[in-house]
């Protein structure tokens, strides 16, 4: 009977192993509950995938509160006490409305400056309208678009907009155009421009007997003042170092 018993013991702790040992990594916590439950399971899917196909770690990370942390100090941390060496994590704290991107490992040569802007035009664009789930994805995916090609040995550039490029020579050509229209306009010309009215004026005809200015209205000019955005850059750029020593790339700011 004893010896049933302990049989019984082993085949249950045996039966627990895989599941314990095998524990599936963990890609999104929704702490600010910005997601619905079917919005996490389905990011939760694509930063897998993203993850596993590209073979590093993509994760997402959203708060109400950082403590005594600094956004960037937060990130780093986070990821290296959850994941691998090489990978890239977005954090989101909805008390400050400040995101922050922290690239790892080769993440931080695969995320270039151009790549960063990129990442950040559409993680902000999503962000702005108060559309998370759209703006993770974007994340997930772009992150693994740049290190699918840093795997391949390239690098990624901003598209070529050609539309730009001929509404830019249009506009340098029209303006040489009226350059050189004027300054031919100008030769032609035989009689110099008089500053003052002295040339017309029939001497002892004008007698100013009082002169006073008058304030008539004023005109007051007003900018927005762009969130300032610190980070530093990958593809060799300058990097900074988490309080356990470890360099980490990306940036951010607030939204």
């Amino acid at each position: 009977m004893r010896r049933l018993i302990v049989l019984l013991a082993m085949a249950v702790t045996l039966l627990f192993v895989p599941l314990t040992g095998f524990a599936d990594t963990k890609y999104v916590s929704d702490g600010a509950d910005l997601l619905t439950d079917s919005q996490e399971a389905s990011l939760e899917q694509t930063l897998e995938k993203a993850s596993k196909e590209n073979g590093i770690d993509i994760a997402v990370v959203t708060v109400y509160g950082l403590g005594d942390s600094t956004a960037e100090s937060y990130v780093d941390l986070y990821f290296e006490d959850n994941y691998g060496e090489n990978g890239a994590l977005l954090l989101i704290d909805m008390e400050t409305r400040a995101w922050h991107i922290s690239t790892s490992g080769t993440t931080m040569y695969a995320v270039n400056d151009a790549a960063f802007n990129m990442i950040e035009d559409e993680v902000l664009s999503g962000l702005s309208d108060g559309n998370y789930y759209q703006a993770f994805t974007d994340f997930a995916n772009d992150i693994g678009y740049v290190q699918g090609l840093h795997n391949e040995g390239k690098d990624y550039h901003k598209p070529f907009n050609w539309l730009t490029y001929l509404l830019a020579s249009l506009g340098i050509g029209a303006i040489g155009g009226v350059g050189s229209a004027q300054s031919k306009k100008k030769q032609l010309k035989t009689v110099k421009k008089k500053t003052t009215a002295y040339g017309y004026e029939k001497a002892g005809t004008l007698n100013i007997s009082n002169a006073q200015d008058i304030f008539l209205y004023s005109t007051i000019s007003t900018a927005p003042i762009a969130a300032s955005i610190a980070r530093g850059s990958g593809g060799g750029g300058p990097t900074h170092t988490s309080s356990s020593g470890t360099p980490h790339g990306g940036g951010g700011g607030h939204f």
